[in-house]
């Protein structure tokens, strides 16, 4: 009995020792499998970091662009201040006598030409630069991510799927040229014209033909600004509508800014949807080529763990025999 319990035991203790070996190998295998879908999840939640270091780095354009625009809003502010003056009185004679036929006044030329035109064009071309950024940074970063995968698991096997770059990470709406394409400066010049008219012609239209006049001839002479509006006011109502002058010039300054200050917003608003674009492309592509490494991981730690199963039920059976064996003597 003792001899055949020692030869049926024999092969159990082999098989547990072989058990043990594939144990060893299989609970390896596992803590690989369970680190590979680790630092793919990883590189996958990295993306997060790009996207910090692209708003980083998207504010510096952003103060570039509202810099041009801000200074633009300020250079048309002066020129509103230094034209619309009580003594600028040949700008005043140009509006009530020729009234609405006259052509347009060299400070109306010179905010289109001089100032609103270069401007515009410096900020578009800003922008343009800033969408090539967004494409080229993303295209670069997305290599980046797809060469990582396949460097570190070349060893990984799936069907290949191709992801264009030209379409998944550069396809940017370019909100924010819309934006400014869509402001015409031409128009802006026009209504900047209007506004000069409106201003002038609300503040001394009343004065009437002869007061203007003799306070133009007065002008030549070696007088104060004080004797030049006092002739200036000799019709009814002049004091009022001189009074009200600075007021009508700052609304003219409060309705440049306004503008301006919209412009800037919403071009603001245009950069950032461009960015969140720009992000939420480089999160889909790297979600899509990580896919088929994360499958294969997960496939390959669930196999492994499935095996780990089958290994422990063995060795529950074999010391289920080891027992039966130890007991032969009892029946």
């Amino acid at each position: 009995m003792e001899r055949m319990k020692l030869k049926l035991e024999t092969p159990i203790a082999i098989a547990e020792k072989l058990l043990s070996a594939c144990e060893t190998l299989v609970t390896q295998d596992c803590r690989y499998a369970k680190q590979d879908l680790a630092s793919i999840n990883d590189i996958v939640g990295s993306i997060k970091n790009y996207a910090v270091k692209m708003e980083n780095e998207s504010i510096a354009w952003r103060r570039r662009i509202l810099s041009v625009i801000d200074t633009t809003k300020s250079r048309v502010v002066e020129l509103i201040e230094a034209t619309l003056q009580l003594s600028n009185l040949d700008l005043v004679a140009y509006y009530v006598f020729k009234g609405e036929k006259s052509a347009s006044i060299p400070a109306t030329s010179r905010v289109q030409n001089d100032i609103m035109d270069p401007a515009f064009s410096d900020v578009q071309k800003l922008l343009g630069e800033y969408v090539i950024w967004l494409q080229s940074d993303n295209a670069r970063e997305g290599r980046m991510y797809a060469e990582t995968f396949e460097k570190r698991w070349s060893s990984f096997v799936y069907p290949h799927r191709q992801v264009h770059l030209e379409t998944s990470l550069e396809k940017v709406n370019e909100l924010s040229l819309k934006v400014i394409e869509g402001f015409s400066t031409n128009a802006a010049s026009k209504l900047f014209e209007q506004e000069i008219r409106e201003a002038s012609l609300a503040t001394f239209g009343g004065l009437g033909a002869a007061g203007l006049s003799a306070s133009l001839l007065t002008s030549v002479l070696p007088t104060t600004l004080e004797d030049l509006l006092a002739l200036g006011l000799c019709s009814a109502g002049g004091l009022l509508a001189v009074s009200k002058f600075p007021a009508r010039r700052q609304e003219m300054i409060d309705k440049v800014k306004r503008t301006a200050d919209v412009l800037a917003r919403e071009v603001e608003e245009a950069m950032q949807k461009d960015l969140s674009e720009a992000i939420e492309n480089m999160e889909s592509f790297v979600k899509n080529i990580s896919q088929p490494y994360r499958d294969t991981a997960q496939q390959r730690l669930e196999k492994l763990l499935e095996l780990q199963d089958e290994i422990s039920n063995v060795d529950k059976q074999l010391q289920t025999l080891r027992i039966e064996i130890q007991n032969l003597h009892v029946s």
